[in-house]
């Protein structure tokens, strides 16, 4: 989690970067969550 760091990011990218550490303990899950947020 060393991109919470970076202070220059926006927060829709935080939230992609999130997704991304979502996605590679439970890649099924994160995609019915983005699915359906989307």
């Amino acid at each position: 989690m060393c991109f919470f760091v970076q202070t220059n990011h926006t927060r829709k990218e935080l939230l992609f970067l999130m997704f991304k550490e979502i996605n590679l303990r439970n890649h099924s899950s994160l995609h019915k969550l983005f699915y359906s947020l989307a």
